[in-house]
């Protein structure tokens, strides 16, 4: 595989001594990392087919979010910021009325919203309904991350989000089962 060298650039590493590394390189080949260290280390020691000029630019690892909402990402600004019953009045029936599709593009929505701002790994809190859309979408935007569904037992709320227990924990099933199809390391469940 062609290798590929990030030349020139202050690395920041999240390695054990937290080295920053002026006119550093990063050395890749395919998605795998295979060298950091200062520029002269790396150009004297390794060859590459391809090398881009980082200077005057950093390199950060990938950043986490730890708690996002992938299908919230179509109806930003829809929500007053006066309502105190911001939940049962707004984003409950939004939630009930979310298609596979609107699911499926507000996931790639947030997921390139992510890689925009240098994020690769998500953690979705829990609030997607059509598992299979959203991991579509996250596959080919080709992030990392943990999937969650929308489970509840309460009575309460819209028809479509009403479950007995047992539903729930079927749900939960379902979701892991898909993510097993999935065969892929990048997204659990």
């Amino acid at each position: 595989m062609d290798r590929i060298l990030l030349d020139g650039g202050l690395i920041i590493t999240m390695d054990p001594e937290r080295r920053m590394i002026e006119d550093g390189a990063v050395l890749m080949e395919g998605d795998a990392i295979v060298a950091v260290g200062k520029s002269e280390d790396i150009t004297s020691e390794f060859q590459w087919k391809k090398r881009m000029d980082t200077s005057g630019h950093v390199l950060l690892p990938g950043f986490v979010e730890t708690h996002i909402h992938l299908s919230e990402h179509i109806v930003r600004s829809l929500i007053p910021d006066d309502d105190r019953e911001w939940l049962p009045n707004w984003l409950i029936p939004i939630y009930a009325a979310l298609t596979p599709e609107d699911e499926y593009y507000a996931t790639l929505l947030a997921a390139m919203e992510m890689i925009k701002t240098g994020t690769t790994t998500f953690c979705e809190a829990g609030t997607c309904f059509h598992l299979d859309h959203v991991a579509e979408a996250v596959q080919s935007a080709g992030l990392r991350g943990i999937l969650g569904r929308w489970t509840w037992d309460l009575p309460p709320g819209p028809e479509q989000m009403k479950r007995s227990t047992e539903e729930a924990l079927l749900s939960n099933e379902a979701l892991m089962d898909l993510v097993r199809r999935l065969d892929v390391d990048r997204i659990q469940a």
